[in-house]
């Protein structure tokens, strides 16, 4: 200890001018022949030195003294009651050493002498000592081997004019215990459903049904057993499971192993058992937990199933969801849908219909479809479209130039002039507000309708009346024409909506090669009947030379990622390149060994990102990482970033895929 204030006189701002006179006598010593004057600067240097080492003491021992005596102009009782403080208390100063300390801080950390030793060792933790000194009224909290203290912090001037920190320790290890405890014991509502219970049990024979159903219920409940909670089936294909958070960490281990499981049974069944998981966690109550629970499986049907959603407070977390979507084979719910969408359109005051922004076939086709409906009930109708793509136009063009539809068509300030409170606002190909034609118009009105089938994500329309959600249909005009056939009890549409739907359902499952089903074929054979030309059709989707030559060099520039992945990026200023870039996309499909392709362009400093796949991987989940959305074969996403930005960004999220689906 005794070698700490010299040790700190050279540290000091005096150290400087004692080591300038040093360094002139020594010079003096050497160049001058007069040595005298230099001996007397080195007395001069040498009496100095020792005042400052003698006053560093002395004025170390006065502070000691008077935080030891704690001479803060108090009385004796005062002084008593902080030295026998109940908490440990430190005073440092600003290069964190230890000047003083009571009993109680002794205590915790056992060491004999701290006097003069850095905090830091004492504690054999890493401090910062300057943030010790700038911390807040409210203190902060530091984590000392197994131990947590909080820490209150009080920067006082002595009466030397050195500034100190008085350090209150509050120990709160028994309080982050108790926490801890608390989390473990907090519980988790699943809702678990076989979603695909009925579709399995048609396909497998009379005397294989009961021992399938059997061991689907024996393996689901061998899974819920590592739990330890309640595991209660309460319809044949539908469970709910209640446990304690502390096993749930078992279950992100194994990435939800039970959805491979529940695969693999193959008992006769022609088509494979498949699990949807709602998790809802972190609530407030059970009963907000069990509301969470429901809002994740829901979420996790309408992306598809065959995957786990997780939902809190604030976000949706998903596992899973690499199997091709099944189809439903009712056509009950369009029916029901159909109903309660004719009973909104006659209560609204008029209807605007609107889809998603650079509408494509799909929308705008659904769009006039829905149009046609409404306009048979007698309720004013119109359609917002502002940014048609290449294909789109082709289309509108003849609906412009036909006088039944030409004044039914609106921009978007027309739409804002028109909206009220009463008025119906039907949203189709789309679930996003943020990318819908003009999402200032949900805003406005009390009555909104949703009817897509695209894969859920976390940001869609809350505040609907009605949603018709269906994933497991090709396209938004498939749905839209399932509705038409109930709505006005099948009224009739004529050969130019029928087209436009026809083109839409053609050109989400790229003629009719995916994601197309029975009912695909149903609405496109009803679409054919109402007398849509398949040679109009032919024409719609034909591009002309530069178009062609756009596509044709964006494969070409493709480059392969993991082996089966290919990426291409253009930078072509061509009015309609996100069209084209989506079309090599689907291109790129075609070359051997391929599974997805990603293709990128850039508009007004927008990257916008086209993906597909052949079922094999699932593009939507990648995508959804970077904001995007879609299907498991179709997705997109924009990201208001460059090039290679954006390019290293969609490697890191098919890393992270290959990454979590490695197991499956």
């Amino acid at each position: 200890m005794n070698n700490k204030p010299f040790s700190r006189l050279f540290k000091s701002s005096t150290a400087l001018f004692l080591i300038i006179i040093f360094l002139m006598s020594l010079l003096s010593f050497v160049v001058d022949d007069k040595r005298i004057y230099a001996l007397i600067g080195l007395c001069v240097w040498l009496a100095l030195t020792v005042y400052s080492f003698l006053h560093e003491a002395t004025r170390e021992k006065e502070l000691l003294e008077y935080i030891q005596t704690l001479s803060f102009h108090t009385d004796s009782t005062t002084k008593d009651s902080l030295l026998r403080f109940p908490l440990p208390l430190t005073v440092i100063r600003l290069d964190g050493t230890v000047i003083w300390y009571n009993e109680q801080f002794k205590n915790i950390f056992k060491i004999e002498t701290m006097f003069d030793e850095h905090l830091n060792i004492i504690t054999g933790a890493d401090l910062d000592i300057n943030k010790l000194f700038e911390v807040s009224s409210d203190g902060l909290t530091v984590k000392i081997g197994d131990n947590h203290f909080h820490l209150l912090v009080n920067v006082v001037h002595s009466d030397s004019e050195e500034i100190v920190a008085i350090i209150y320790w509050i120990d709160e290890t028994k309080c982050y215990k108790l926490k801890s405890l608390y989390d473990e014991s907090r519980p988790i509502v699943f809702n678990i459903m076989v979603d695909n219970f009925d579709e399995v049990m048609h396909n497998t024979a009379d005397d294989s049904r009961a021992i399938l159903s059997g061991t689907i219920e024996k393996t689901i409940n061998a899974w819920a057993n590592i739990s330890g909670g309640i595991l209660k089936k309460i319809e044949r294909d539908k469970y709910i499971l209640i446990c304690e958070n502390k096993a749930f960490n078992k279950y992100i281990e194994s990435k939800f192993d039970i959805l491979t499981s529940v695969k693999n049974i193959n008992l006769g069944n022609k088509i494979p058992v498949t699990l949807s998981i709602g998790i809802g966690l972190e609530g407030d109550t059970l009963l907000q937990d069990d509301t969470f629970a429901r809002n994740a499986i829901d979420m996790a049907l309408g992306r598809g199933g065959d995957q786990v959603v997780i939902k809190n407070n604030t976000k949706f977390q998903y596992f899973g969801g690499n199997s091709k979507e099944v189809e439903k084979y009712t056509r009950v719910k369009s029916r029901v849908m159909a109903f309660a969408l004719k009973q909104l359109v006659s209560q609204a005051e008029q209807v605007i219909i609107m889809g998603h922004k650079n509408a494509d076939l799909d929308s705008f086709g659904a769009s006039i479809g829905m149009l046609s409906a409404v306009k048979a009930t007698g309720k004013p109708a119109y359609i917002v479209l502002e940014t048609p793509n290449s294909f789109t136009h082709k289309m509108l063009n003849k609906f412009v130039a036909s006088s039944d539809y030409s004044n039914y068509i609106i921009n978007r300030e027309q739409s804002l002039s028109l909206v009220t409170p009463s008025t119906l606002v039907i949203i189709l190909d789309v679930f996003r507000p943020i990318i819908t034609e003009v999402p200032q118009l949900l805003e406005k009105t009390d009555s909104i309708v949703v009817i897509d089938h695209h894969r859920k994500s976390a940001e869609f329309i809350e505040n609907a009346s009605l949603t018709y959600h269906e994933p497991y249909a090709s396209s938004t005009s498939e749905i839209v024409t399932e509705i038409l056939q109930y709505y006005n009890d099948g009224a009739s549409i004529n050969a130019l909506v029928a087209e436009a739907l026809y083109a839409g359902i053609e050109l989400d499952t790229k003629s009719f090669t995916f994601k197309t089903g029975v009912r695909t074929f149903e609405a496109a054979a009803y679409l054919r009947r109402k007398g849509v030309d398949a040679t109009n059709i032919k024409l719609l989707f034909q591009n002309d030379k530069t178009v062609y030559t756009l596509r044709t060099d964006i494969v070409k520039n493709s480059h392969i990622y993991k082996g089966c992945i290919a990426i291409s990026t253009t930078e072509s200023n061509y009015s309609d390149i996100q069209s084209i870039t989506a079309a090599a996309a689907d291109e790129l499909l075609d070359i051997e060994g391929i599974l997805a392709s990603f293709t990128m362009c850039k508009i007004n400093g927008t990257t916008y990102i086209s993906g597909r796949s052949i079922g094999s991987i699932n593009v939507q989940v990648i995508l959804e990482t970077m904001g995007g959305g879609g299907h498991i074969s179709v997705a997109g996403a924009q990201l208001e970033c460059d090039f290679d930005e954006s390019l290293m960004l969609l490697k890191e999220s098919i890393d992270k895929y290959f990454e979590d689906n490695k197991k499956e």
